[in-house]
C-alpha cells in the first residue's frame, strides 16, 4: 500500500477582519508613570510603580513603606524616611493617595514624598542603596539647579537629565559674557 500525500490548497486570507468576529480589547496601553500626573488640587505625583522605577527597587518595597507607614514600632527605613520628610518641613498621615481608575486603584505618591524616598534609596539605605537612585537623584538635582539659575538669570538653557558630570567646570555658554557669568566662574 503506497502512502499518498494529501495536497492542501491554501486559501487566500483577507487582510480585513471579519465583521461578524467582533472586537477583543486587551486593554494594552503604553506604560507611563506620569500620565495624568496632577491631582485636581494641583498636587504632582508619581504612581507606585513609577516611584519604584525611579529608585531602582521593586514595586513591593514602595508598597511596604505605604502599608507599614503608621505601624508601631516603626522600621528603621520608615523612621529615616519620616526624618528626611520632617527636614523638608512636610508631614504626611498617609504616604499615598488612593485613586480609583475604573475597577483598579492607583496609588499616587506626592512629589515631596517621592523625592525623600529617592534620597533615602540613594544615600541612606545602607546595603540597599541603588545606583539607579543615586543617578536619578543627581540628575534631578542638576535639573533643579539649572531651573534656579535660569530663573535668576532670565535665560533658559536645556539640560539633559541623562547628562553625566564632567570635569569641565566652565559655566554655561549663555552666561559667558555678562557680569553675573564672571562672578559665577569666580565662585567655581
Amino acid at each position: 500500500m503506497a502512502k499518498q500525500s494529501a495536497s492542501v490548497v491554501a486559501r487566500s486570507r483577507s487582510r480585513r477582519p471579519d465583521p461578524a468576529q467582533g472586537v477583543l480589547d486587551l486593554g494594552i496601553y503604553p506604560r507611563t508613570e506620569t500620565r495624568d500626573s496632577g491631582l485636581s488640587d494641583g498636587t504632582r505625583f508619581l504612581t507606585q510603580r513609577g516611584l519604584a522605577r525611579l529608585c531602582g527597587v521593586r514595586n513591593a518595597h514602595i508598597g511596604t513603606i505605604s502599608t507599614r507607614w503608621n505601624e508601631h514600632p516603626q522600621t528603621t527605613r520608615i523612621r529615616r524616611i519620616r526624618a528626611l520628610l520632617a527636614e523638608t518641613g512636610a508631614s504626611v498621615e498617609e504616604p499615598h493617595i488612593r485613586l480609583a481608575r475604573g475597577t483598579r486603584a492607583t496609588f499616587a505618591y506626592p512629589g515631596t514624598f517621592c523625592l525623600v524616598v529617592l534620597e533615602y534609596y540613594a544615600f541612606y539605605a545602607g546595603a540597599r542603596c541603588t545606583n539607579e537612585a543615586r543617578r536619578n537623584f543627581r540628575a534631578l538635582a542638576r535639573s533643579g539647579l539649572e531651573s534656579v539659575l535660569s530663573a535668576q538669570t532670565g535665560r533658559l538653557r536645556s539640560l539633559s537629565l541623562d547628562a553625566g558630570c564632567s570635569d569641565d567646570r566652565r559655566p554655561a555658554r549663555d552666561l559667558a559674557g555678562d557680569e553675573r557669568g564672571k562672578r559665577m566662574r569666580a565662585a567655581l
